[in-house]
Order: C-alpha cells, then sequence, then structure tokens
C-alpha cells in the first residue's frame, strides 16, 4: 500500500485541499469512586472517539490562503480553525479569524505529529481528585492550558520567516475557542524562533491573559507567562526527535484577592525513530516523557511529576497506532501516584 494523493479540488485560482484526521482512543484510570468519596466514581476503562476531524486549506492565487476545519467528536460538532492568512510581502503575513495563540512549541505541534498521545497528562478523575485535597495538577501544558496561556482563540497577528528567523505576534479577544469578546481587554502572545544547525531549532515566548478579575484600583488583572523551548530532529526523521520546553509566570487558576502566585514547569520528551522496510509497519518509535510543574512556588509540595514511557507504530504517513503509560506522582502528602495506560488508532488524510 502505498500514500493517498492529495485530495484537491481547483475552480479557476481556487484550490481546495481537503483534510482530516480520526483519532479513537482506549484508556485506563486508576482513580476509583473510593478516592474521591464517592460511591461511584469514572470508569475504569473507556473508549472514545478523542478527534474526528474535516476541513479544507484553500488558497486564491497563492498570495490568499486559509484553513476551516471543524470536530466532530464526542456526539457535538464545533469549529476548530477558521481563518484566513494574506501574504502582503516575502516574510510577511497577515492572519486573522480563530487559530492557535503563538505560543508553546508543544501546544503548537499538531497533534497527528506529536510524540506522546496526549500533551499533557489526561487520567479521568485526576483532577476532582487532587481538588478535594486543595490542590491542582502540576503538569506544565495542564497548567498552560487551563489558564488560557495556549490554544485556540480568537483574533489576528503577523507573522513570517526572515532566513533562519521566525517570528509571530497578535493580539486575541482573551475568551478562548468558538466565543465572543464579553469585555475591552485582549489577551496578546507572540513568538520567535531560531533555526541553528540542522535540525535545531530554538524558540522563546511571551503570552498575556486578562483574568476576569479587577484590582483594587479597579483595572483588570492581566497573568503573563514565558516559554523557552528548543526541538532536535523532526517528525518521521530517522534517529533522535528531542522537545522540551520551559515555562514560568503568573497562575490564574490561584488567584486570590489581586494576588496571583508564580508557577514554573517544565517538559521533555526524546523519542527514536527507526525505519523498517517491507510490511505495513513502516516504522517503529519508543519514547519517554518527563513533566514537572509546580502551581505555586510559595507553597512547598505541590508540585506533580508525570513520567510517559510509549511505542508508536508508524503507517504510512501520519497513520499510526500509539500506546502509553502514564504515572502522576503528586509531591503532596496523602496522596497516592495515579497510573493509566493509553492506546491511541490514528488515521490522518
Amino acid at each position: 500500500a502505498g500514500a493517498a494523493g492529495a485530495q484537491v479540488v481547483e475552480a479557476g485560482p481556487l484550490t481546495l485541499d481537503l483534510s482530516g484526521r480520526a483519532q479513537v482512543q482506549f484508556n485506563t484510570t486508576s482513580v476509583d469512586g473510593e478516592d474521591l468519596g464517592l460511591a461511584e466514581g469514572p470508569a475504569t476503562t473507556a473508549f472514545e472517539t478523542r478527534r474526528i476531524r474535516f476541513g479544507t486549506r484553500f488558497a486564491y492565487d497563492e498570495w490568499l490562503t486559509g484553513l476551516v476545519e471543524a470536530d466532530f467528536a464526542g456526539g457535538g460538532a464545533r469549529l476548530t480553525d477558521g481563518y484566513i492568512d494574506a501574504r502582503l510581502a516575502d516574510g510577511f503575513a497577515v492572519r486573522a479569524g480563530q487559530f492557535k495563540k503563538p505560543f508553546g512549541l508543544i501546544e503548537l505541534t499538531s497533534s497527528t505529529q506529536t510524540l506522546t498521545i496526549e500533551r499533557s497528562v489526561r487520567m479521568r478523575g485526576l483532577e476532582d481528585l487532587l481538588a478535594a485535597a486543595g490542590a491542582v495538577i502540576g503538569e506544565e501544558q495542564y497548567l498552560l492550558s487551563e489558564a488560557m496561556y495556549v490554544g485556540r482563540q480568537v483574533g489576528v497577528m503577523v507573522h513570517g520567516d526572515l532566513g533562519p528567523l521566525g517570528y509571530a505576534g497578535g493580539v486575541f479577544n482573551g475568551e478562548g475557542a468558538n466565543e465572543r469578546d464579553v469585555r475591552s481587554s485582549k489577551a496578546l502572545a507572540g513568538r520567535l524562533t531560531y533555526g541553528l544547525a540542522e535540525p535545531l531549532v530554538l524558540g522563546a515566548g511571551v503570552s498575556v491573559q486578562p483574568t476576569g478579575q479587577l484590582d483594587a484600583a479597579g483595572d483588570e488583572l492581566h497573568a503573563t507567562a514565558y516559554s523557552l523551548d528548543a526541538e532536535y530532529g523532526r517528525f518521521r526523521g530517522d534517529g533522535l526527535h528531542l522537545m522540551a520546553e520551559l515555562m514560568l509566570g503568573d497562575n490564574p487558576l490561584l488567584l486570590v484577592a489581586d494576588e496571583m502566585p508564580d508557577m514554573v514547569g517544565v517538559q521533555a520528551v526524546a523519542a527514536w525513530f527507526a525505519p523498517r522496510s517491507g510490511g505495513r509497519v513502516e516504522g517503529i518509535e519508543p519514547l519517554f516523557r518527563a513533566s514537572w510543574a509546580d502551581p505555586d512556588t510559595d507553597v512547598d509540595s505541590d508540585a506533580g511529576l508525570t513520567l510517559t514511557p510509549g511505542l508508536n507504530l508508524y503507517f504510512t504517513g501520519r497513520n499510526r497506532f500509539m500506546v502509553n503509560g502514564e504515572v502522576y506522582l503528586p509531591s503532596q502528602d496523602g496522596l497516592d501516584a495515579e497510573y493509566a495506560l493509553v492506546a491511541q488508532l490514528q488515521i490522518y488524510f
């Protein structure tokens, strides 16, 4: 079997490139009703349609491009990406619509190309378990996502490349995906990347997010986070592929009155892709991830460590079968380690 040809429709100067993905997942959790003080807790095992997406990229005379994509997972439908890109000059483009804010290497990597199944720990019942103990999940990507530093929002940004230097910066509504503005204050995000000796790329970013709460003077409080990241290797590239990200900033999840504690976190994942010739499995990729975060640097024993061993089996293109083991180790006294097994089949076209 070979790779399917691109599904491209042309109508005069307009080109439509159809694409889609299906990610079907099986997962377990060690969190049970007894842990939560309930008669019945989350199901020990579960099947999920994690992502079912279909969309099209469009191009008009090559300089006016964009993407419209919807997700049908979970029995509903919602817009994921919907934006227009206008390349006004070499190395300079303007994007408007709904898309990911330019912040964070791991978040900006497509779910079809992430080394692990999930970008952060995603264990059913874990959030409720820690909340009952007065804690939040200490995991780098979880904190960034819940604080809305990363993810899709409606806005406008400029972006482009100047040789090895890449840049992106924009203004967003601060409300999240598929939400209208309800306040005048906006979110800001920006990112710079620099390609060193192939295949090493370094990145840095900043994200400013309104909190919806006012300080004593009546002004809205804004939370700020910074990130540094590095990537060595590439998707399905032979040998080592390494991704690492460090973040620090305000934690609006623990906002009290007009005070926000500082948070810090780091995530690193290393994988080794070994190609195979012949047969339907074209490559085998063992991997290991470690992700640590402290939600409040002024509080002792509230951090968490996530460890993820895994194995990816690659078919044609981005089609693959993935298996991850998840271990979450809380540092808080009285909380035990929690475990999960996650398996996912991914089809991309």
